[in-house]
């Protein structure tokens, strides 16, 4: 497999980093994890076709992870896509994304392609084409839980780690999450390289992990960076501690996942 990381900022918009989403290249073809803006753009600039992706994965509803939906959509509309495509994504959000691509004209009668929602479940292994992937639920969006109760509009929060499989290798997206230990299921299944977000949590959290469970090579994005737009985590004592290879992931930046044993 290949990664080539389309967005790798965080909440925040950003002069020089588009927001998370990242392509996830196989032999028998490629995924989309998450979607924040401008992916759209990113995929033609990459002469990506636009029948190629097979579907999209988004981890949980926040804007800097689905921003650039509708536009997909609609590229791949106006690209006159034939090939079904699936979106998977936490069930809460279904309705609602339906309705807002009624509301922006994108119906299903005008799509030149069939266009398919399914609900993450985590007790299932999904299967798409050449990928398999497995959901872990994480606590990223708990907060809110009360905060919607009190608007009147109680949500259940989803927010979801993939553990994602082609080529007889794998990759663990931890999507968003509130610490590290959270990743140590999707680890447990073994993984050749993680992907991992840097900003909602300090660097020093990854000692919960059990180091046995890390795989050789780690991929930090969505991390803060300074003004000249490098890692404010980069030298951090706790990472460089955990005696792994360790990439800060730039836009546009693309990685070869090769299959290795974790360093036990």
């Amino acid at each position: 497999m290949k990664l080539h990381f389309l967005g790798t900022s965080h909440g925040l918009a950003s002069l020089k980093r588009a927001n998370s989403s990242c392509l996830v290249m196989s032999k028998g073809g490629s995924l989309l994890v998450d979607c924040g803006e401008p992916a759209s753009a990113t995929l033609l600039r990459m002469a990506v076709l636009p029948e190629q992706p097979c579907a999209l994965v988004l981890t949980h509803l926040h804007p800097d992870h689905t921003g650039g939906f509708t536009q997909l959509i609609q590229t791949l509309q106006l690209k006159r896509r034939t090939s079904p495509f699936t979106v998977y994504m936490p069930e809460e959000g279904i309705a609602v994304f339906k309705t807002l691509l009624r509301t922006v004209y994108l119906y299903d009668s005008v799509l030149p392609f069939q266009l398919r929602f399914r609900a993450i479940r985590p007790e299932i292994v999904f299967e798409d084409t050449s990928f398999s992937f497995r959901f872990y639920p994480n606590e990223h969006l708990a907060c809110y839980r009360a905060i919607s109760m009190d608007e009147g509009y109680p949500a259940p929060c989803e927010s979801f780690s993939v553990h994602v499989t082609a080529d007889q290798q794998s990759i663990v997206f931890s999507g968003d999450i509130k610490n590290p230990g959270e990743l140590i299921a999707p680890l447990r299944k073994g993984a050749d390289l993680l992907v991992s977000e840097l900003v909602h949590f300090p660097p020093v959290g990854y000692a919960e992990i059990p180091q046995g469970l890390l795989p050789g090579k780690i991929c930090f994005t969505h991390y803060k960076t300074t003004r000249e737009d490098a890692s404010l985590e980069k030298d951090d004592p706790a990472l460089v501690s955990l005696n792994k290879k360790i990439i800060f992931a730039e836009d546009g930046m693309e990685i070869e996942v090769l299959k290795q044993a974790p360093n036990r």
